[in-house]
């Protein structure tokens, strides 16, 4: 490949056949699925993705690598290459016609938050989405109870997501300054109406503000709660007064949800 790559496109690209393998077995796909591909760079990942799913969507930003994907494909019918920014692309436009499909990609790491989010909250999503992104952010979205984040919870208004495995820094070219993770996130288009999904983010990201901080002073000062009267209410779903963000499942940050946003 005799293209530079482009530090500012965050571009660092998987070579190990394996790792490539990896992400497609996780992403559990068959040849009635249609699959939307970011970034696909020098197609490594592409070649064989085009062997697993009968139509394929591969979206990248960088004209050089359009172009060399345009001709390298060309005699693959099923498989079409968008020269365009995912992150402003009208996927439900590109899709016309389709009920499902599921994401997959090695992506910039630099704006794998923002593509993820374009997926999740978008009026048309995935069945999933499976991607190669920084091992330090993949294992966030994936972090359990007593290290759970925002991002942990906040992925779960969305469905679940697990973290498949690390990919080191070394099959990536030009290498990294950190190693990769694989993680998987499978969605449930019906687990919330859009406004509850929104008032629901917004008190995840209330709750998380100082998570070093109790979770009663935290949400007191914002909700306008007297502690005394917040410590109940965590008591009330089996949680000591002194918990921190971190502590709680996903379970019970919807419990108090309801309790404090909804019944009020």
């Amino acid at each position: 490949m005799d293209i530079k790559l482009k530090k500012e496109l965050g571009q660092n690209f998987l070579t190990d056949r394996n790792f490539a393998l990896k992400i497609i077995d996780a992403a559990d796909l068959s040849m009635n699925d249609v699959a939307v591909e970011v970034g696909p760079g020098a197609g490594v990942l592409t070649q064989y993705l085009a062997n697993e799913v009968g139509r394929l969507i591969a979206v990248e930003y960088d004209e050089r690598f359009v172009h060399m994907l345009k001709n390298r494909f060309e005699e693959e019918k099923h498989v079409k290459i968008i020269g365009k920014d995912i992150l402003t692309l009208d996927i439900k436009r590109v899709l016309i016609g389709v009920k499902n499909y599921k994401v997959i990609g090695s992506l910039p790491y630099n704006i794998s938050k923002r593509i993820i989010q374009k997926f999740l909250e978008s009026d048309f999503p995935p069945a999933s989405i499976t991607v190669l992104i920084q091992k330090e952010v993949a294992l966030d979205y994936c972090a359990k109870v007593p290290k759970a984040s925002f991002l942990s919870n906040f992925i779960q208004i969305f469905g679940r997501a697990e973290y498949i495995e690390t990919v080191p820094k070394e099959v990536f070219k030009p290498e990294p300054k950190v190693d990769g993770g694989i993680m998987n996130l499978r969605l449930d288009k019906n687990r919330f109406a859009i406004h509850k999904r929104n008032q629901m983010k917004k008190f995840l990201k209330n709750g998380f503000m100082n998570p070093r901080k109790k979770l009663v002073k935290n949400l007191a000062s914002i909700y306008k709660l007297q502690k005394r009267s917040l410590g109940d209410i965590l008591n009330r779903f089996g949680l000591d007064e002194n918990v921190r963000a971190g502590n709680l499942t996903f379970e019970q940050w919807e419990s108090l949800f309801e309790q404090i946003i909804l019944d009020k």
